[in-house]
């Protein structure tokens, strides 16, 4: 995950095709430039997902592909 710049209060989280968050990966933090973030998708299946930064005037979406 890239960010245009630091932001205070991004959360990220991860989200399935119909929309319903299955993991949080931030809440409320600090985060700058590129940051690595580790998802454990545990045993959701195989498929694509969204991960969703928010906050602090921020909003970007990207495709994550989860192959099993």
């Amino acid at each position: 995950l890239t960010l245009p710049g630091a932001a205070d209060g991004v959360s990220v989280h991860v989200y399935d095709g119909l929309g319903r968050r299955v993991a949080t990966l931030a809440e409320n933090a600090s985060l700058a430039g590129e940051t690595v973030l580790t998802w454990d998708p545990g045993a959701l299946p195989a498929g694509v997902y969204s991960v969703r930064a928010t906050g602090a005037g921020l909003s970007l979406a990207r495709p994550v592909t989860l192959v099993r």
